[in-house]
């Protein structure tokens, strides 16, 4: 992802569509390209990208996370949850998962699952010694 920093979002574009068609299991440049997608805005070819790196890199957090956070962008909100809870299941001190599933709670006016789910994981940060008063 440093290439973002040194080129533009069309020549990542470029590369990374050259890297997918050479070798089609190398699940890092589907990455790289949804990412790029979802830079430049392109929020349905950001989600099919990111759905094929997740195929070959499953339970990859930082893949599940940008996936889960285009769906909830398109109101594809199952989706979104549904991928968020599986990142919570994998790696249950991700922080950011908690938080943005909290955020998709809000948002579908689920008040009582957002707050159950926020004090869920202050309790795990408690209970791991993580939690310190404000």
């Amino acid at each position: 992802t440093n290439y973002f920093l040194k080129s533009s979002l069309e020549e990542c574009i470029q590369f990374a569509s050259a890297a997918c068609e050479l070798d089609p299991q190398l699940g890092e440049a589907y990455y790289v390209l949804g990412k790029a997608f979802k830079l430049k805005g392109m929020l349905y070819e950001a989600k099919s990208n990111l759905s094929i790196a997740l195929q070959l890199l499953p339970g990859r957090a930082c893949v599940c996370l940008s996936l889960a956070y285009v769906c909830r962008r398109l109101q594809d909100y199952d989706e979104a949850i549904k991928l968020y809870l599986e990142m919570i299941r994998l790696y249950p001190d991700l922080e950011e998962a908690y938080k943005s599933l909290g955020y998709v709670y809000l948002e579908l006016k689920q008040h009582h699952e957002c707050i159950s789910l926020w004090r869920q994981y202050t309790f795990r940060k408690r209970s791991m010694g993580d939690y310190t008063k404000a």
